[in-house]
């Protein structure tokens, strides 16, 4: 990046500048990856199927993106990656900006804050699978590069471990998504947590690089099944018109659940290290799930009874 005069007083001030622009463009990009899940989720056919479809193109461009980050940076620089990567979104903003949006069901609700969907039980449950989910997220942003490299790892391995990532959703998203219109949403989310976790609590146990290579596509299995089956509970959940609202809520949370973790997990690493780490994300996301299976139990019960609580649920395909 350019340096001007005052860069050169301050060496730092220039690195800085380029700290705050990384954090507002990754702030814009969660934002629009937030609206477009948002937008399919209020989409009156919304189904596992079709959260699915955008989870697997997401997911694995967020996977391979690191690989092709790595490969670009050895042969261009880290400012021709950049340029790369902004001529592919300027590519596609050309060929998106002329199509037109579908439009959206509303409701005398739509209006209403996301937070007030809380009072629907399964609208909460669906939080609680999202966050448990993406929880993890915010240690492995923060800390894998990291972990990897004192374990004698090179950029081009951390990126590696990326692609492998995303080979389980390329090809395990869309069926996935089609069990849990089937099985039910909330069953599948529990069921792939059930694997997320010990997986978690492992990465801090093996220090084998080979192990923590593979031991990611592992994880990729449950993932590809979890993602779009809690964002299609949540569709599911809320009532006519505000599955964006609950999709939001979903994502604030994942958001507010991530940065936490990713606060808290690089002085838990230098004092405490990966084990407890890891372990303790296994932890906290299992205590998440069954508080979210605990509820949506609970739901069951309510709904098959009759008994008032919190709000019902519109829709019973949340399950």
């Amino acid at each position: 990046m350019e340096r001007g005069r005052s860069a050169i007083a301050r060496p730092d001030a220039g690195v800085t500048a380029g700290l705050r622009l990384i954090f507002v463009s990754t702030f814009v990009l969660n934002a629009s990856t937030s609206v477009i899940f948002a937008l399919i989720s209020d989409l009156q056919d919304a189904t596992g199927q079709s959260t699915s479809r955008l989870a697997r193109v997401d997911l694995a461009g967020f996977a391979t993106g690191p690989i092709i980050g790595s490969l670009l940076f050895e042969v261009v620089g880290l400012r021709g990656t950049f340029i790369f990567f902004a001529v592919v979104a300027a590519a596609a903003l050309v060929l998106l900006a002329p199509r037109p949006l579908p439009s959206l069901p509303t409701s005398a609700e739509s209006s209403r804050p996301s937070l007030v969907l809380l009072r629907h039980r399964r609208v909460l449950v669906a939080t609680l699978l999202a966050l448990a989910l993406f929880l993890p997220v915010g240690v492995f942003d923060s800390l894998w590069d990291r972990y990897l490299t004192d374990l004698g790892g090179s950029n081009l391995l951390v990126g590696l471990t990326f692609a492998l990532f995303a080979l389980p959703f390329v090809t395990l998203t869309a069926p996935a998504g089609r069990l849990a219109d089937r099985l039910g949403h909330v069953r599948i989310s529990l069921w792939g947590l059930a694997v997320l976790v010990p997986c978690l609590a492992l990465y801090g146990v093996f220090k084998s690089i080979p192990v923590l290579v593979l031991l990611p596509m592992v994880e990729a299995v449950a993932q590809a099944a979890t993602v779009p089956a809690s964002q299609a509970a949540m569709a599911a959940a809320c009532p006519p018109g505000r599955a964006a609202a609950g999709q939001g809520l979903a994502t604030s949370a994942q958001l507010a659940g991530a940065a936490l973790a990713a606060l808290l997990a690089a002085p838990i690493y230098e004092n405490l290290g990966p084990g407890i780490l890891f372990a303790g994300t296994a932890a906290v996301v299992a205590a998440l799930a069954a508080t979210a299976w605990a509820l949506s139990t609970a739901a069951d019960r309510a709904d098959a009874s009759g008994q008032p609580g919190l709000e019902p649920t519109l829709s019973a395909d949340a399950r």
